[in-house]
């Protein structure tokens, strides 16, 4: 940053630190907020494998607000290195 913006200050990990666990925090409460206005929500699950070969699963919400506009929110992402087998996939759902 030295060279590309001298009169910038990067700030310092706790900082950050602190902004990610608001932000965090906010949009946890703001999704919390959304889903309980929900009428219905749909939930679906994929797995996955990322281009360095490591496997995961997420879990998506799938809701229509009062306006009937859609609306898709990844609740978990985690990795998932075992068979995607069933029984697998229940046990990591069920954490």
């Amino acid at each position: 940053m030295a060279l590309a913006a001298p009169s910038y200050t990067v700030p310092t990990r706790p900082t950050v630190r602190a902004r990610v666990e608001k932000r965090y925090a906010d949009e946890r409460s703001n999704l919390i907020s959304r889903l309980e206005q929900a009428t219905s929500v749909s939930l679906t699950t994929d797995t996955w494998t990322s281009n360095s070969t490591e496997s995961f699963i997420t879990v998506t919400a799938h809701y229509l607000d009062a306006e009937w506009i859609l609306h898709s929110d990844i609740l978990m992402t985690r990795a998932m290195p075992e068979r995607h087998t069933a029984e697998n996939i229940a046990s990591r759902l069920q954490e």
